[in-house]
């Protein structure tokens, strides 16, 4: 399953949809889903995320038609088509999933899904109301819904969050409440140079996120999760795709976030069309030794070092003028904002205006290896959020420790003392 952005057919799409075409549509064991969205609410959501709900709930009634007892469920998302997917993961956790043929009453189970995590994520809540909806859904649940298998695997390609009737919910918690999927592997690529303030990150968890953990669930899963939120250059898009190639460039920065979410969805047994990788630049046969590796390598290298990154708060950065115009003039709005505080909480603010500042990284945050490939052949890209003496605001979350993690596209870094 796959969420955000229309076809485009080039390679200004979006890593969601180039992972969609490299799928095995001969797999008769496969079957496959993308939800692009409509032009209308693509463009409502960029600005106040006004479609949500149906995103999530499209995605449901695919897996109600087509889902069978034991199938292996993988999903990705890319930006706040991200959000939706872990909101449908979370649901499947909670609900499961309606009968085929009950497509009437998935916005009624929708409801009561959204009532249960509004009310169970609000501190001063009245604890007889939550178990009152918890008791409710509970009994919905195993009255018209069937279990579902843990979902195998959730791709997002940095989530934001602009849907204000959830945001309204988070006030004083550890931001944000959908970290509670029990997916078994869940990968998350990250933007370090991203400093809208209407595209804040969404992190996966308030605590290490690059650990295996457990969770109790209502399906009884007890697997170990395998998680990993990891970090790389560039912008919003520059994780996700969509943009258009400038010239004399071969390759997006964001084909280095494909790359990787591509070979970690093949670990565990996402099946590709190996023609369609070759054409997209995802295909590395190291035993072949036809010279295929060496244009993988290549490639690769060319979107690290020479992929551009598009600034979209500054003149003369890739941008068209009235563009940039457009955002600058957000900056200066008091638009309300979720915001990292010391004590690794969450907080939304209206002030001090946002004016472009940049993502804090929090304690253990996992660099990807092709940043400091970049930084090495790039004198100038220094990212302040990066750097011990950088531009960020709160001082206090900088302090990062080194770890490494091998990966076929390169190593993984997270900085140490």
């Amino acid at each position: 399953m796959s969420y955000r952005y229309k076809f485009r057919g080039d390679e200004a799409n979006s890593n969601v949809l180039k992972i969609y075409r490299m799928l095995d549509r001969n797999d008769a064991h496969q079957l496959h889903y993308y939800q692009p969205g409509r032009w209308f609410s693509n463009a409502k959501d960029a600005a106040v995320g006004t479609t949500f709900d149906e995103h999530v709930m499209d995605g449901y009634r695919f897996l109600m038609r087509f889902y069978r007892p034991g199938d292996g469920i993988y999903i990705f998302g890319f930006s706040r088509g991200a959000y939706v997917a872990r909101m449908l993961a979370e649901m499947l956790d909670h609900i499961g999933l309606l009968e085929a043929g009950n497509e009437g009453k998935v916005r009624y189970v929708w409801s009561i899904f959204s009532k249960w995590a509004k009310c169970v994520n609000i501190a001063d809540n009245d604890r007889k109301a939550k178990d009152d909806v918890y008791t409710y859904m509970k009994a919905l649940r195993e009255t018209f819904c069937r279990p579902v298998s843990q979902i195998r695997f959730l791709g997002l390609f940095d989530t934001v969050n602009s849907i204000p009737r959830f945001e309204l919910y988070r006030n004083r918690f550890l931001f944000p409440f959908t970290t509670k999927t029990s997916a078994k592997v869940i990968r998350h690529a990250v933007a370090i140079d991203e400093h809208r303030a209407k595209f804040r990150q969404d992190l996966l968890a308030d605590v290490n996120p690059n650990t295996r953990s457990t969770r109790r669930k209502w399906q009884g899963h007890r697997e170990r999760q395998d998680i990993e939120e990891v970090w790389f250059a560039g912008f919003h898009a520059a994780i996700g795709g969509g943009l258009s190639l400038d010239k004399k460039q071969d390759l997006a920065l964001s084909h280095v976030p494909l790359v990787w979410m591509v070979q970690e969805a093949q670990r565990v047994g996402l099946r590709f069309d190996p023609e369609k990788m070759k054409l997209f630049h995802c295909f590395d046969d190291s035993a072949a030794n036809d010279g295929d590796e060496c244009d993988f390598k290549t490639f690769l290298w060319k979107a690290t070092i020479n992929g551009h990154i598009h600034d979209f708060l500054r003149y003369g950065h890739g941008v068209p003028w009235p563009t940039v115009l457009s955002w600058k003039i957000v900056e200066y709005l008091p638009f309300r904002r979720m915001a990292l505080q010391s004590d690794g909480s969450w907080k939304p603010i209206r002030w001090p205006l946002p004016l472009g500042e940049r993502r804090d990284l929090p304690k253990r945050a996992k660099v990807h290896g092709s940043v400091i490939r970049r930084m090495e052949a790039n004198p100038k890209y220094r990212p302040g959020n990066l750097l011990q003496y950088g531009k960020g605001k709160n001082k206090s979350l900088r302090g990062w420790y080194w770890c490494c993690e091998k990966h076929t596209t390169g190593s993984c870094t997270k900085p140490t003392k």
